[in-house]
């Protein structure tokens, strides 16, 4: 038969495996919502780094009797260009 003393003892013992558990399930659960948000606003992030074109010379769907000699673009922010140049295609 136990005693109190012992019985005492093993409630404390259970008491802070139970913190233990908790802990570990808390930390699990606020890892797994901070993955989750730094997932899903992943993709709205990485849109912000686009430049956007607010215009064109010769202007954007314009026709053109014969070929410019040169093209300008004007975007939202300044860029740098890597690879290869923009690519004009003609219809």
């Amino acid at each position: 038969m136990l005693s109190r003393q012992s019985t005492r003892e093993m409630t404390e013992g259970m008491r802070r495996q139970r913190l233990g558990v908790m802990y570990w399930l808390v930390l699990c659960f606020l890892l797994a919502v901070l993955g989750f948000v730094g997932f899903t606003t992943r993709p709205v992030q990485a849109q912000l780094y686009h430049a956007l074109l607010l215009r064109s010379d010769p202007a954007q769907d314009s026709v053109l009797g014969k070929a410019p000699v040169v093209i300008r673009l004007w975007f939202s922010e300044p860029f740098l260009f890597v690879g290869q140049a923009i690519t004009v295609y003609a219809p």
